[in-house]
This record gives structure tokens, sequence and C-alpha cells, in this order.
């Protein structure tokens, strides 16, 4: 008799070789249940009410989707648990096809989860107004997702799960969560890699404002000493294609990314390639030929001339000092 884990299995059309995904978050299961009104929490979530119909109506249930219903709850076992080791994304998930929910079907395990990352930040003392404004990335998730394929879906469990595990935060402009460091300072420094870190995140929600950004250093600096007073940090770490010193060699000293730049101490032996990254950043998604992107804003002029003249953009690390005093 054919088991649920190969019942799920098959509906995933997945190869022998893939079940091991599938066993290792086979087990616990927790109450997963998707809130009774969907439209107001996506309301809460800055969803706009044609995209939340979309997401509605492609929702699941127990008798309708068992295999999609088994997996579901199994990931949100995943993201609640807090004792045990758990199985972080990438996860399994259908392949998106002409069924509205193969494009939002983790959307669903972070949108039951929300009444429990409630609990966890009020048990923090962490107030309302933080928790919303950081649980909204799921709708910047499920934009980018448009951008990408036309149509709106989600595919960033790998990001938004922090968000639910409760170690990032948005406070004002930036994101902070807890990180540590991935490169070698030298020995001068006050910190060596692997350390504990506050790692700052930029999301894309309008210009990189220098007075918006010192206000968001200067809440973290006291939300992380009055939430989290475990956690001291001697640094603040930050990983990002905005830190790429070619950038400076096409923008303006006064440009709010490079003056973000100059926040940073650059790590000089710590890159990655990242062309792809910053096209999607800047434009949207990747293009099949940059003849495609508009070419209306400085950056934009600038991330088109740099490849084409056969050169590549990175992503850099930078770092500052951290003292919550």
């Amino acid at each position: 008799m054919e088991t649920t884990v190969e019942r799920v299995g098959d509906w995933l059309g997945y190869l022998p070789e893939a079940m091991p995904r599938l066993h290792a978050i086979d087990g616990r299961i927790d109450g997963f249940v998707l809130p009774d009104d969907l439209h107001a929490l996506l309301a809460r979530l800055d969803v706009p009410p044609p995209v939340a119909d979309e997401i509605v109506a492609a929702a699941p249930g127990p008798q309708t989707h068992p295999e999609a219903w088994w997996l579901l709850e199994h990931l949100y076992a995943q993201v609640i648990e807090r004792e045990r080791p758990v199985v972080e994304p990438p996860w399994p998930a259908p392949f998106p096809d002409d069924d509205p929910l193969t494009h939002f079907f983790h959307l669903y395990v972070f949108l039951a989860a929300v009444p429990d990352v409630l609990r966890l930040h009020g048990d923090r003392g962490i107030p309302a107004d933080v928790s919303w404004a950081t649980l909204r990335d799921v709708w910047l998730q499920v934009d980018n997702y448009r951008q990408r394929h036309g149509r709106y879906g989600f595919d960033g469990a790998f990001w938004i799960w922090q968000h639910f595990r409760g170690v990032i935060y948005r406070l004002g402009r930036l994101e902070f969560n807890f990180f540590e460091v991935v490169f070698d300072p030298g020995s001068s420094a006050a910190f060596a890699r692997g350390d504990p870190a506050l790692g700052v995140h930029i999301p894309a929600y309008g210009p990189l404002d220098p007075d918006a950004c010192d206000a968001s250093f200067g809440l973290a600096k006291a939300f992380f000493r009055r939430h989290f007073p475990e956690h001291p940090f001697a640094v603040a770490t930050c990983g990002s294609w905005l830190l790429d010193p070619q950038l400076a060699s096409y923008l303006p000293e006064s440009a709010n990314i490079i003056r973000f730049q100059r926040r940073f101490t650059a790590v000089p032996d710590w890159s990655r390639v990242a062309d792809d990254d910053v096209l999607r950043f800047v434009f949207g998604s990747v293009p099949g030929s940059l003849d495609e992107l508009p070419q209306e804003t400085t950056l934009q002029r600038a991330i088109v001339t740099h490849l084409r003249a056969g050169q590549h953009w990175e992503v850099r690390q930078g770092w500052i000092p951290w003292d919550a005093d």
C-alpha cells in the first residue's frame, strides 16, 4: 500500500532520489490552519485586493488538496519549531504550472504562521508596528515574483523564513538580522570570522535616503539593546552589490548609494560576481538582451554601460563597529 509520503512524492512528480527531501520533514505536525479571513490578513501585509483575491481563490483545503495540505502542514511545523533542529528552505514545492496554487504554494505556510510570529514578538515586547513592518516583506516577495515571471506568485521562502523565525526586523528604512562575520577582517580588528554580527539589509522600498538610514541605525541600537540584551554585537556587516566600489566611477559622491557605501569599511579580499542580482534589483528581471532595458536613470545607465563594456558587478562586504551604548 502506498504511504502518504509516497503519495505526496507522486503528486510532486518526484523521482526516488528526491524522496529524502520529503522524509526529512515527515514527522511532527502542529495545527496548521489558514486564517479565517485571509483577505483581512493580506490587507495588513499591504497586498492589493486584486492580488489578494488570487491568493484566496488558490488556497488549498485538507479535503480538496490532501497532498498539498500534508506538505504545507509539515513545512509549517518547521517554521514554528523553537526547540529542535529544523529543515530550512529550499523546501519541496510543486512545479509552477497552470494551477495558481503552484505559484503561491509556500506563501500559505507563512500566512498560517503569522499568529505564531506575533506571539514570538509579543514575548519579547516588540511593538506591533515593528512586527507588521517586518512581515510586509511578504508583499515585496510576491511583487518581485511578478517582475520576474509576469504574474503574481511567491518563491521567497529562503528569505521570508527569517522573518517568521524572529531573526530579522525592519526598523525604518533598513532591516537588521542576527548574523555572523563571513570574512576575515585581519588581526587588527576587534572581531573575527564567525563572531556574532548584526546583518544590515536594504529592502527595495524606495530611495536610500541618508537621513532615513541614520534613523534606522539609531532605532536598531535601541531595539536590540532593549529586546535582545543577551545578544551583544561588536560589529554590523553588510554584503551587497550596493557596496561595489565600481559604482563610484559612474555615480556622483552625493548619490545616496555612494553615501551609504562610505558608512562601511570595505573588505578588500571578499567579492562574488553578481550581474544577475544587480539586474533583478534594478530592473526587476534578467533580460534576454541589454537592449531591452530602460535607460531613464543614472543608475540604470551605469549598470548597462558597465556590462556592455564586458565588466562585472560584484557583491562586496563592509563593516562598521557596533556599540549599543
